[in-house]
């Protein structure tokens, strides 16, 4: 699927380590759909327009901190898996706050965040949207054995990928104490 699926699927694995990550992406989706409609408005209100981009700074670093932190998680369970029915996947995470945090510490990145939207104002506003910010981070998949992209692969290689990756996540929960519930209604077909 596209890039608003992987990161929606990326973010249900997340949740499943940080149950209060739903309420920071629906606090950050709030605040991005005000000020894209701000900006569409022309309504130039810096008071308010900074306040919402205070809260995209706050819950966008966030998002991708946890991101980040899953993202670690689930390469380890992946890396340790045995070789089996399902390919070695190797995950990442494309975005530019997910990209800062690996050098800067969080406070630094939301404050560049902060700044990026308020000069960016004027581009968005052009564009219709936020250019920039986790929501347009990508979750990026590797078939080990292969050493290609995921996008690359067969439909069939992308669906067992996608297995073993739910299976990673699964195992990781169940370590945790949390052993999910997996439906898999003909997972071979």
């Amino acid at each position: 699927d596209g890039a608003r699926e992987r990161r929606r699927f990326r973010d249900r694995l997340v949740r499943g380590f940080d149950p209060v990550h739903g309420t920071r992406a629906n606090a950050y989706d709030r605040a991005l759909r005000e000020r894209n409609k701000l900006l569409a408005d022309q309504i130039c209100d810096d008071a308010w327009l900074s306040g919402l981009e205070e809260q995209m700074a706050e819950h966008g670093v966030a998002l991708a901190a946890a991101r980040r932190e899953m993202l670690a998680r689930l390469r380890g369970a992946l890396a340790a898996a045995a070789e089996g029915a399902f390919p070695r996947a190797e995950v990442a995470i494309e975005g530019m706050l997910e990209a800062a945090l690996e050098t800067e510490p969080a406070v630094d990145v939301e404050d560049r965040f902060r700044k990026l939207l308020k000069d960016m104002r004027a581009r968005d506003a052009g564009a219709g949207r936020a250019l920039d910010g986790p929501h347009r981070s990508d979750l990026l998949v590797r078939h080990m054995g292969k050493d290609r992209e995921a996008r690359q692969c067969s439909t069939g290689e992308q669906k067992a990928l996608l297995i073993g990756i739910v299976l990673a996540n699964a195992r990781l929960m169940a370590a945790m104490g949390r052993p999910p519930v997996l439906l898999l209604d003909e997972v071979a077909a």
